[in-house]
């Protein structure tokens, strides 16, 4: 797969319900933000190859949003907070690894 030219760019944001009993699965909790960053980017799972999480399984992620195929995914257990996997889907897009890549934490 060819290098990623030019610059990265975030496209869309979204966030889960936000409580500390709300009741929700750690997968609905996923799912939700998931879908609104999508729909923020106007985007669907299937316009998406690469997946990063800190918690949570990236592959199940990619499942539940639609998102195949992958070509990359990261499923990182300990880093710098809520940039983490943010640094992780821009080097797989700068490396080719993958060309749109969404980001959980």
């Amino acid at each position: 797969m060819p290098k990623s030219s030019g610059r990265v760019a975030i496209v869309g944001v979204g966030y889960s319900t936000v409580g500390r009993r709300t009741g929700l699965s750690v997968r609905q909790l996923t799912a939700q933000a998931g879908t609104a960053a999508l729909a923020d980017a106007g985007l669907s799972g299937a316009d998406i190859d690469g997946v990063s999480t800190m918690g949570g399984e990236a592959l199940d992620a990619a499942y539940m949003l639609g998102c195949a195929p992958v070509t990359w995914f990261s499923n990182a257990g300990i880093g710098p907070a809520f940039v983490y996997p943010v640094l992780q889907s821009i080097a797989a897009i700068k490396a080719g690894f993958c060309t749109t890549c969404i980001a959980f934490r």
